[in-house]
């Protein structure tokens, strides 16, 4: 029976078994992944909220104006030297901030990072590194380790980012559909986006929410122009929100808004849309607060200051793009941006593009409501007429027209190859003011107007019928707890409008021609407010406060005040 025995535990021994294996050394512990920083680390008020309106806010109520800069589509200033499109880099930031932009764009594909594609992420690479064909490829480290460090720069600059995980625009051209863009994903993930989600793409927002989430200076977007994808699907969209929203609960990370660029699916469960409609926002889609973020051509200089102007009076948002502009006329419109956020900017308002889906068509032939032939009079005679020039010329005469109408306080401008003023009634009259043979003025009655337009969307509030200059401005003391001052505009002892008139605002800034300036001597000092009409005197003694407006020369106050 032993020697039994002995043969069995030899025999299981020359097949590899022992009877009673002895302990080998202690494998070696693998290394505890570093956690990321907890969210405590930062302010997480920076979150922001969508309050009724629809308007954006911080955490705590704090309302908030989300003042995008995109820099596509032409060469950075040298300024910034590499601007990290279709990101944003930190000079880029830098340089958008200085005129007064909070806010700037990340897109983070995928795509590659190489001399021929998003060449400014060659020194890094894209989202992924290596790549085997019909299989996802590995995340690249050097590429999340700059985009977590661009973001900690806009963090640290009190600058938000909205962020595209998926960009729908490289999944479009990289589909079986157009196939002019190479993407590094399998072809079934590519031809899947926008349509139904899968494992390679849910892996691709997790890491986004993953390594970005801890910030609260960010908001998701799920998608850039995925309506555009060919039988795109609305399930696709919703299903990123679920996805983002548990990721954040595993790290800990707070909620952040969730929107969307389709405006086709934008009653989903999305808290705001962004849309790149080539027109004025003046009212949110599907009663959400809504970002334009890009249009192409852009407007003119006063256009696009205007539109952001009515955006932000609005509580949306009319991000800057540059599209095709060179870098004076991007100089140009940011200035613009700067006094808008300032509390001054252009004055007037312009008519919608003629391709806007929002139009009536056909018009009304001829005039209906108040004829506005008067204000087109107005308008030209103040210009000289410009005959002789080509059809160009003519256009560019129907702009300066419009120009001198918005100085006159009407709505007006080019839509397609006439004037377009908007009368009392909230219809747009279109006249045929130049001749495109001779450049001169053209006076065919039949031209002028020749059609009523009836918009359906929102007019901006012009002053109708535009406003003599204030010659007085009139302060009390508003609050007298913290002397906090309110003034109003006069013109021959009355108020340019009358309290309650909803034209008020706009013919106060046309009768002003901008925004008024107040200041006053020592010993007491002025601190303006959000309110151009208000400041707030602190200090003690007599000092005398003067006023004056764009639009009129000389001290419109010369109050004497004591406190």
């Amino acid at each position: 029976m032993i020697e039994l025995l002995r043969k069995l535990m030899i025999g299981l021994a020359l097949a590899g078994f022992t009877a009673c294996p002895h302990p080998g050394p202690n494998p070696p512990t693998p290394p505890t992944p570093t956690p990321p920083p907890p969210v405590a680390a930062y302010d997480v008020n920076r979150t922001l909220r969508v309050a009724p309106g629809p308007r954006l806010t911080l955490l705590d109520g704090t309302p908030f104006n989300f003042d995008q800069g995109v820099q596509c589509c032409m060469p950075a200033p040298a300024a910034v030297g590499n601007s990290r499109w279709p990101l944003s880099s930190e000079s880029q930031m830098d340089y958008f901030k200085s005129f007064g932009l909070n806010a700037v764009h990340f897109r983070l594909g995928p795509f590659y990072g190489d001399v021929d594609h998003e060449s400014e992420w060659a020194d890094t690479g894209g989202a992924y590194i290596g790549s085997v064909p019909g299989s996802p490829p590995d995340f690249n480290p050097a590429f999340w380790n700059k985009v977590e460090a661009l973001t900690q720069h806009a963090y640290d600059q009190k600058i938000w980012v909205e962020i595209n995980i998926i960009d729908t625009w490289y999944c479009k051209h990289a589909s079986s559909d157009w196939g002019d863009q190479p993407m590094p994903w399998p072809q079934a993930d590519i031809d899947a986006c926008g349509r139904s989600m899968t494992p390679v793409q849910e892996a691709f927002i997790r890491q986004a929410v993953k390594v970005l989430g801890k910030f609260p200076n960010i908001i998701w977007t799920t998608d850039n122009e995925g309506g555009e994808i060919r039988q795109t699907k609305r399930e696709w969209y919703e299903a990123q929100v679920p996805i983002i929203r548990d990721e954040e609960a595993k790290n800990g990370y707070p909620a952040h808004l969730i929107g969307t660029n389709n405006t086709d699916f934008a009653d989903g469960p999305f808290d705001y849309v962004s849309t790149h409609a080539r027109a004025a926002l003046l009212a949110p889609i599907a009663g959400k607060w809504t970002l334009n973020n890009e249009r192409n051509p852009e407007f003119s200089v006063e256009q696009e200051i205007s539109n952001f102007k009515g955006a932000r009076d609005a509580g949306l948002s009319y991000a800057f793009w540059r599209a095709e502009m060179s870098e004076a006329t991007m100089v140009e419109v940011l200035e613009g941006y700067k006094a808008v956020i300032g509390g001054g900017g252009v004055v007037g308002c312009f008519p919608p593009t003629s391709e806007d889906p929002l139009w009536v068509v056909p018009p009304q032939p001829g005039v209906v409501g108040t004829n506005m032939r008067p204000a087109l009079e107005a308008g030209k005679a103040n210009m000289a007429e410009r005959c002789g020039t080509d059809h160009q010329g003519s256009l560019a005469t129907l702009e300066l027209l419009g120009a001198e109408l918005r100085k006159l306080g009407y709505c007006a401008g080019l839509s397609a190859d006439s004037v377009f003023i908007l009368n009392p009634e909230g219809l747009w009259q279109e006249f045929h003011a130049v001749s495109f043979a001779t450049g001169c003025w053209a006076n065919d009655p039949a031209q002028l107007p020749k059609n009523t337009w009836t918009y359906t969307g929102t007019n901006t509030v012009a002053c109708t019928g535009g406003s003599a200059p204030v010659d007085q401005i009139s302060c009390k003391e508003h609050q007298a707890t913290n002397h906090i001052y309110d003034c109003t505009p006069k013109i021959n002892g009355g108020p340019v409008r009358p309290e309650g008139d909803p034209e008020r605002a706009a013919c106060e800034t046309v009768a002003c021609g901008g925004t008024p300036t107040f200041s006053i001597n020592p010993p007491l000092q002025l601190s303006p407010r959000d309110n151009p009409y208000q400041f707030r005197l602190s200090g003690s003694g007599t000092g005398l406060l003067t006023s004056t407006c764009p639009r009129t020369v000389g001290d419109l106050t010369g109050q004497v005040v004591t406190q």
